[in-house]
């Protein structure tokens, strides 16, 4: 799978259908990256460490966490392959999104260059 950069996209499905359904997505460029010196395709490598401070998604509450547009974080990585100590992110790894509301997927990649296997 490719690994995960600073492009890219992570997508949630409808969480419920009350009251409007409402996919979740947490755009790479919105994360906040913890290794800036290690740079994969010209922008910085995600790993678990990575977390994005808010989501996009429509108007309505979560179900489970009762927020809007909350935080997203990976909760799947590569163990074998560390960045900054931490395992790396790649392409199908678990995300969950809006708090603890949304579980996602990274599904977009940001390269086309690097694989972890």
């Amino acid at each position: 799978m490719f690994l995960k950069t600073q492009l890219g996209l992570s997508l949630a499905p409808v969480d419920a259908k009350i009251p409007i359904t409402s996919p979740n997505a947490a755009p790479a460029p919105m994360h906040i990256p913890n290794a800036f010196n290690i740079l994969v395709g010209g922008t910085p490598a995600h790993n678990l460490a990575t977390f994005a401070p808010m989501t996009m998604t429509l108007p309505g509450v979560g179900v489970a966490s009762g927020t809007v547009m909350g935080p997203s974080r990976e909760v799947s990585g590569k163990y074998n392959l560390l960045i900054k100590a931490t395992p790396a992110t790649r392409m199908t790894s678990m995300s969950i999104q809006n708090s603890t509301n949304a579980p996602g997927i990274y599904l977009v990649p940001g390269q086309f260059k690097v694989l972890a296997f």
